[in-house]
C-alpha cells in the first residue's frame, strides 16, 4: 500500500508531466484545428461539442442541419479532435480559446441562423 506522502509525490509527477505534454502538443492540437475547422459553422459546431448538447441541439441553437452537425462530428471523432461518449454526445478535445483560436460569435458568417425575413406590409 502507497503512503499518503508518496501518493502526493507521484501526483505532483504526474502533474509535471501532464505540463509539459500540453506543451509540446497544443501547437499541433492548433495547427490541426486551424485545417479541419475551416469555417465559422465549423468552430461554433466544435466549440458547442461540450459533451452536454445534442447535435439536435447545437443544430439548433446554430441555425444548421441536424445531419451536417452528425456528419462533422463524426468525422472529428474519427480524427481524435471529439469523442462519442457513452450517452452518444460528442465532447472536445479541448475549447478553442485553450489553444488560442478565436471563437466567432453566433451569427456570424455560414453560421448564421436561418430566419425569415418580416413580410412588407402593403398600403
Amino acid at each position: 500500500m502507497i503512503g499518503p506522502d508518496r501518493l502526493e509525490e507521484l501526483i505532483g509527477v504526474q502533474r509535471e508531466m501532464l505540463k509539459w505534454i500540453k506543451f509540446t502538443s497544443v501547437p499541433q492540437l492548433k495547427r490541426t484545428l486551424e485545417t479541419v475547422l475551416t469555417t465559422d459553422s465549423d468552430k461554433l459546431i466544435f466549440e458547442h461539442s461540450d459533451g452536454q448538447a445534442s447535435t439536435r441541439a447545437i443544430a439548433g441553437a446554430l441555425g444548421v442541419s441536424k445531419s451536417g452537425v452528425a456528419l462533422k462530428l463524426n468525422k472529428w471523432a474519427q480524427l481524435g479532435i471529439v469523442e462519442r461518449l457513452p450517452s452518444g454526445l460528442f465532447r472536445r478535445l479541448c475549447s478553442l480559446g485553450e489553444v488560442g483560436i478565436d471563437v466567432p460569435e453566433i451569427g456570424s458568417g455560414a453560421a448564421q441562423p436561418k430566419t425569415r425575413e418580416p413580410e412588407e406590409e402593403v398600403p
